[in-house]
């Protein structure tokens, strides 16, 4: 705090070489107080969040410089602390408002940062939101598929089983015509030695029925014979037919096999790729939501920044105001009590009406002088009486044409 050694030193230097009221001091000690303030302190009120207290504090160090009567190195010390005060708050304000910008651009950064993202997670949304309607549309496609093959599957297996049953029969009739063959064949061996004895028997009509008869069964039992081979090769060509029929349909199914289970990869890609993205969509809406809650963050955080420096500025307006208005009223004291020797008057009040009765201010000056005096009583002993600009205008013009008639 290198200003500060500066406001102790030159104070010292007063305490020792000034032992009664003089302006030259005061104003040095003031102006001494806002650079320290300036410089030294101001960082000591923000992080201790003591501004609105240090406001309230100077406004009263200000005020009670006309309601109590301090001797002048008290004097001195009262101005050289609402100095510092009014130093570090005028540094408050002015570094809150190149904060404030800086913010402000960062924040505008951010947003435009932020805007772009939210254009790139919606594009990149859009995206999978596409994929997904087209992962979903071919998950129906090999659903249908499957569905498809499944049921050519089923239909090959009844075909199948139906041609084992096929088989089995033909299988069961192939033995049946063989032992039918070998019926047939006896029959014929029997007819035949029957026959052999009719002919070596004595030829009577009887022989010959009889012959005739055995000739006919023959032939019927030849013809018997003839049919069964006939069916048995039918039966050996169906059989092998089916046994074709039931190779290549086995190799069939197991081609519907292998793709059903080509199919169920396929599928449970499709359903992974699909969570997948649904987990992605659900990462970018939250990175979406993220970004959006830091948009109102510092749009909240700005805000707020905004109404604090409006806050101060305003606050130190209305210090500053004060302070010009009661600062030019203790010059205008000091003229009036400065050219009043040899009067004995000494207050304001007396003073004032002193220079009228000698003719030395007009009536319009002494009012405004009174004027100004009775709002200086109000604000010492009123802390919420407001001081306006038209107010610090009035005492400089009266000051001015004070200095003027007095000079």
């Amino acid at each position: 705090m290198p200003f500060s050694l500066l406001l102790l030193i030159y104070m010292i230097f007063a305490f020792i070489s000034h032992d009664k009221f003089e302006l030259l001091p005061l104003l040095i000690c003031t102006l001494v107080g806002l650079i320290c303030g300036y410089f030294d302190y101001n960082r000591y009120l923000v992080d201790k969040n003591i501004v609105p207290i240090v406001c309230v504090l100077t406004v009263i160090l200000f005020s009670s410089l006309y309601i109590v009567d301090f001797d002048f190195n008290m004097l001195l010390v009262v101005v050289a602390l609402a100095a510092l005060s009014m130093g570090a708050m005028i540094n408050i304000v002015l570094h809150s408002t190149h904060i404030l910008k800086k913010k402000s651009s960062e924040l505008q950064a951010i947003m435009d940062q932020s805007i772009q993202t939210i254009w790139e997670l919606n594009y990149q949304n859009s995206q999978l939101s596409s994929q997904n309607t087209l992962l979903e549309t071919n998950l129906v496609t090999i659903g249908s598929e499957k569905k498809s093959t499944e049921a050519e599957l089923l239909s090959l297996v009844a075909n199948t089983a139906v041609m084992e049953a096929s088989l089995k029969e033909i299988g069961q009739s192939r033995q049946d015509l063989e032992i039918e063959k070998a019926r047939l064949t006896a029959k014929e061996r029997a007819l035949n030695e029957k026959i052999a004895q009719q002919n070596s028997a004595k030829h009577t009509e009887d022989t010959a029925a009889i012959a005739k008869e055995l000739k006919e069964e023959l032939e019927h039992t030849r013809r018997a014979l003839l049919n069964n081979d006939q069916e048995k090769t039918a039966n050996a060509a169906k059989l092998q037919q089916t046994q074709r029929s039931l190779t290549v349909q086995t190799a069939e199914k197991s081609k519907l096999e292998e793709k059903i289970q080509e199919i169920l990869k396929e599928q449970n890609a499709l359903i992974a790729s699909t969570t997948a993205l649904k987990d992605e969509k659900e990462t970018i809406q939250n990175r979406l939501q993220a970004v959006q809650n830091e948009i109102d963050f510092h749009k909240a955080t700005n805000q707020k920044n905004e109404q604090t420096i409006a806050s101060l500025s305003l606050e130190n307006r209305k210090l500053r105001i004060n302070e010009d208005f009661l600062n030019k009223w203790l010059e205008t004291e000091i003229l009036l009590i400065k050219h009043a020797y040899p009067s004995n008057a000494r207050t304001p009040v007396t003073l004032i009406n002193h220079y009228n009765d000698i003719g030395k201010i007009d009536r319009a000056l002494r009012d405004d002088l009174h004027e100004l005096r009775m709002k200086r009583n109000d604000k010492n002993h009123k802390l919420n009486t407001k001081i306006y600009e038209q107010d610090v205008r009035k005492v400089e013009e009266c000051y001015n044409r004070l200095l003027k008639r007095l000079s």
